[in-house]
């Protein structure tokens, strides 16, 4: 897209719902770009996220990763750092998160 195809603001508009529209196009420009192998894009979240994602508290969420935990799960999506210090921080993919709970779910019907 060329900012030169995209009109100036047409006088039935507010001038922020015309920059609104605008960069709509523009971010979908970009997610567009960004697909242009035909990968799908993946989604690193923190442990906040990824505990509200598969719905467990902190402690548990821990647990089913630590294999000296009662809890411990070795299903459980295996987190990485982000950095090679230890200060890095430690993220894991939201497709591995909501696949191990469909796992999960697939356990309950059976």
């Amino acid at each position: 897209m060329n900012l030169s195809d995209t009109p100036h603001t047409p006088p039935d508009q507010p001038h922020f719902e015309w920059v609104f529209l605008a960069l709509q196009r523009i971010f979908a420009a970009v997610n567009a770009a960004d697909n242009r192998h035909g990968k799908p894009r993946r989604q690193a979240v923190r442990a906040k996220a990824a505990c509200e994602i598969v719905g467990l508290g902190r402690s548990n969420f821990f647990a089913r990763q630590n294999p000296k935990d009662s809890a411990w799960d070795p299903t459980f999506p295996r987190s990485f750092k982000l950095g090679a210090t230890p200060h890095s921080p430690t993220v894991w993919f939201v497709d591995e998160l909501e696949a191990w709970l469909e796992q999960r779910a697939a356990l309950r019907s059976r």
